[in-house]
């Protein structure tokens, strides 16, 4: 076997690519760590969903003091939601539950006001 040499190009990193392309969800799991992080702080609990047999269930159900339920899709800033998880996002609303779609740091903030 002949012995080939590979060429070294320097990393000049990826220039025009959003940092995060190569990692689309780290955004996203920084604003789930963060809404983690608070409902703890405020007493509370925020327990992954998941939910074999029915997809496009939000990420999280939040249980706060006093009794407030809150089910949360978490997106990374910007994106929105799938359509299936839109259709059950309606179907939950529909039942009365409160929904939020959370996509900023900002956005966990306003789930204590």
């Amino acid at each position: 076997m002949e012995n080939r040499k590979i060429k070294k190009v320097p990393n000049k990193g990826i220039g025009f690519l959003n940092p995060n392309a190569l990692y689309p969800n780290t955004l996203e799991k920084q604003v789930e760590g963060y809404l983690v992080r608070r409902v703890k702080e405020a007493g509370g609990l925020a327990a992954k969903w998941v939910s074999p047999g029915l997809n496009g269930v939000p990420d999280r159900i939040v249980f706060l003091p006093g009794g407030r339920i809150i089910f949360v899709e978490v997106k990374a800033p910007g994106k929105k939601l799938r359509p299936i998880q839109e259709h059950i996002r309606k179907k939950l609303e529909g039942l009365g539950v409160d929904f939020k779609v959370i996509d900023t740091k900002e956005a966990v903030n306003a789930l204590f006001f």
